[in-house]
């Protein structure tokens, strides 16, 4: 177990409404870190959080990763496939009728 710092942050929620909250509520509503946050605009130490960390097993950690570089990978072809349609486009339209290219 690790104890971390506490934060409200950017929250309509104002400190003395906290205690009222239960801790499943509380742990959606306030933001974790091991880092001081308090000097950042916005961000209000309220208390400390002892977390706890239930690993998954390798096979899922695995499963997870390959799966987000999956979607990376799509993403990034996607975006060269666009860039390459738009420099195609461009050349068509340089070489296009009035345009031509002399050699």
């Amino acid at each position: 177990m690790a104890t971390i710092n506490a934060y409200l942050a950017h929250s309509w929620r104002r400190p003395a409404d906290l205690e009222a909250l239960g801790q499943e509520v509380l742990a959606h509503e306030l933001a974790f870190s091991r880092n001081d946050m308090s000097h950042v605009n916005g961000w209000l130490k309220v208390g400390t959080a002892d977390i706890t960390v239930h690993l998954f097993s390798k096979g899922a950690m695995v499963a997870s990763e390959l799966a987000a570089l999956t979607k990376q990978r799509e993403e990034a072809a996607k975006a060269f496939a666009d860039t390459v349609r738009a420099i195609d486009d461009r050349i068509s339209k340089l070489t296009a009728i009035g345009h031509e290219v002399q050699a």
